[in-house]
């Protein structure tokens, strides 16, 4: 399932950052957290399906480069 969170690149954000912060608050192995994508304004990335609320409910609200971190799944 993709997620989409909105920091990027103009955050100070890169993807080891986002793989590290993702297993160091869930937990998950970081060969899970995949397609990670950093873009200018938001970042895009892959965990299982059934990890998904799981992730969702640690990370969204936690502090990633010095600002919250909201995560929500992508639409598409």
């Amino acid at each position: 399932m993709t997620l989409l969170a909105a920091l990027g690149t103009a955050d100070g954000v890169d993807v080891p950052a986002v793989v590290k912060h993702v297993v160091k608050v869930t937990g998950l192995d970081g060969e899970v957290v995949q397609d990670v994508r950093v873009l200018t304004r938001f970042t895009l990335l892959k965990v299982p399906g059934a990890e998904v609320e799981r992730v969702l409910a640690e990370i969204d609200g936690t502090e990633l480069a010095g600002a919250p971190l909201r995560l929500q799944r992508a639409r598409g």
